[in-house]
């Protein structure tokens, strides 16, 4: 007679759990309490590379990503919940949609031990969003290399912030709630959080309130939409991309800019094409250089590293 599961050696089982993929090995977890309690114990890596949450007021659409993408959505139903996956639906009374997507997500995040590539939330649902990653708790935060989120409220953005291991985030990426429109932000807590400091990437498509530009000049990339610049900040930041030697480039869109004039005056003679002024600066070493673009019709201003070969031979290269 061969041996049912439960009789298998430890080594065996866990060697056999390591075949599976992660939903096989959480359908096993509701077969009997033995086995969940190995697999709790031994918390087989999950491995995702990305995941994605979308949720709205009556459904959630979660989109796991392995070697293949798997999609599961909660919808709420008058009388439970509908749960559709791989073409196939599975009622359950009398629970609340969101309640069963936090169960289900929780136990599943609590195995991902793996870095996720990519992290993408958007939702307007503030409980789904305060209680997604809570189950991991301070002492086992989720690492992520590159974050998307869409939050409708600051508090909700640090909250998310601090369930990711600060030094695992490479790129942090805000969008609008509701696309098209200009939603504006207040960052002025979450710029003060180590995820801010230690990530090299911004992104943010909201367009963010005072705000001072020295608070970007870490990044290697970037694109921001502010309210306001003023000369002194721009040339602040200059010298502090210039200065960098992992900086890349950095777009900054605006409504306006103060003391413009005093932006031109500090930025020097400016070499024009089209509608664009450019500068190009060098380290005084000789060893980097750099372009500010002014873009006037389409209200930015960006920065980029440039080879010395790229500057236009009629063009002034400033350094120091």
């Amino acid at each position: 007679m061969a041996p049912e599961m439960l009789d298998l050696p430890d080594v065996i089982l866990w060697n056999v759990l390591k075949k599976c993929d992660f939903f096989t090995i959480h359908k096993l977890r509701r077969v009997c309490n033995p086995i969940r309690n190995f697999i709790i114990e031994k918390k087989p890596d999950a491995s995702f590379s990305m995941i994605t949450v979308i949720a709205t007021a009556d459904n959630v659409i979660v989109k796991y990503y392995k070697t293949e993408l798997m999609e599961i959505q909660y919808r709420a139903h008058p009388r439970g919940t509908l749960i559709t996956y791989k073409n196939k639906e599975i009622f359950l009374k009398r629970v609340k949609f969101s309640d069963v997507f936090l169960k289900d997500f929780q136990a599943i995040m609590q195995h991902q031990k793996s870095k996720l590539t990519t992290f993408s939330l958007r939702t307007k649902n503030t409980e789904i969003s305060d209680e997604l990653l809570k189950s991991r708790g301070n002492m086992n935060k989720l690492q992520v290399d590159n974050l998307e989120i869409s939050l409708q409220d600051p508090s909700d953005i640090q909250l998310f912030l601090s369930y990711i291991k600060p030094d695992s985030l490479t790129s942090i990426r805000i969008y609008n709630m509701n696309i098209g429109e200009v939603e504006s932000l207040e960052m002025s807590e979450i710029i003060m959080m180590d995820h801010w400091k230690q990530a090299k990437e911004v992104y943010l498509a909201r367009q963010l309130r005072s705000i001072s530009l020295e608070n970007f000049s870490h990044f290697h990339r970037g694109f921001v939409k502010l309210e306001s610049v003023n000369a002194d900040d721009l040339t602040l930041l200059k010298q502090k991309f210039l200065n960098s030697p992992n900086f890349k480039q950095f777009c900054i869109e605006f409504k306006t800019l103060v003391t413009e004039q005093d932006f031109f005056d500090a930025m020097g003679e400016a070499f024009t094409l089209y509608t664009q002024m450019k500068w190009f600066f060098g380290a005084e070493d000789r060893t980097r250089h750099l372009a500010v673009v002014y873009d006037a019709p389409n209200r930015q201003i960006s920065f980029a590293e440039t080879e010395f070969d790229d500057v236009p031979f009629d063009a002034i290269v400033s350094y120091g």
